[in-house]
């Protein structure tokens, strides 16, 4: 039988990956796991045999605030950012109930404690340090706070990304980070768009059904086309998407594209 990965009756046997500079709330934080993730397990599939052995790794690797989780016949591997030591047990079943939701599947279920998760995560841009900028990336945030949020809007961290043509920009809630693909560095116009775009981001959140949560809500759609020019800068992005795809294709490469708002 195969092992299964998926990314956020009898007692759990736990197996925590420790060493000499682990430190006590390391300790508590993999027992929690063992508890929690029981009372998880039976929190969202009632009435189902609970038969796993649980192991756990802190992981400084994995970005702050994620989690994974595996399967392999009964066993089930946690591997937990580092920065989930010490959480309170309520919010951390919230992260343990949507990694098992992505594992096992079933129908969304109201829950408690993923909605502490979800407003954890909405919160922790009050918290994460700013220590990253970009000039070009830091201008054209402050022509759209200006401009479309009165100024109010705190700077998030800012990084040019990679060339890439199929993620144009992102919002990180857990880093406070906005990303925008480096094709776009020398069209000011068009990072002020994708900005716009990613800023609302951080401005509305997300919005929740049972564990699923939706980040391009009607909301979200009618303020991103208050944006001027919304139209044409769509097209914009699609001819430059083009002409890179055109000068890859003279060297060989494959050109691939995507719909729009599949790049968000």
């Amino acid at each position: 039988m195969e092992g299964i990965r998926a990314d956020t009756e009898e007692y759990s046997v736990v197996d925590i990956d420790i060493d000499e500079t682990s430190g006590i709330d390391e300790v508590r934080t993999a027992r929690d796991v063992m508890l929690l993730s029981e009372i998880a397990f039976r929190h969202i599939y009632p009435g189902r045999r609970y038969d796993y052995q649980v192991s756990v790794t802190f992981s400084g690797k994995l970005g702050p605030y994620n989690g994974t989780i595996s399967r392999f016949m009964n066993k089930l591997h946690f591997r937990i950012s580092k920065k989930w030591i010490g959480i309170t047990p309520e919010i951390f079943q919230g992260l343990l109930e949507e990694l098992m939701i992505k594992m096992f599947g079933g129908k969304n279920k109201e829950s408690v404690n993923v909605d502490l998760y979800n407003n954890f995560i909405k919160r922790l841009h009050l918290t994460v340090p700013k220590t990253r900028s970009h000039p070009t990336l830091e201008e054209s945030f402050n022509r759209i706070n200006t401009k479309y949020f009165d100024g109010i809007v705190e700077r998030p961290n800012l990084r040019m990304g990679k060339p890439t043509r199929s993620k144009l920009g992102s919002y990180d809630y857990k880093t406070d980070m906005i990303s925008i693909s480096s094709i776009f560095e020398n069209h000011e116009d068009v990072i002020d768009y994708i900005m716009y775009h990613e800023v609302l981001h951080k401005v509305l959140k997300f919005k929740q059904s049972g564990t699923k949560n939706y980040h391009h809500t009607a909301e979200f759609r009618r303020k991103e086309k208050e944006f001027e020019n919304s139209d044409l800068m769509e097209k914009r992005i699609k001819e430059i998407i083009a002409s890179r795809q055109r000068k890859k294709k003279t060297t060989g490469s494959t050109p691939f594209i995507r719909r729009l708002s599949s790049f968000f």
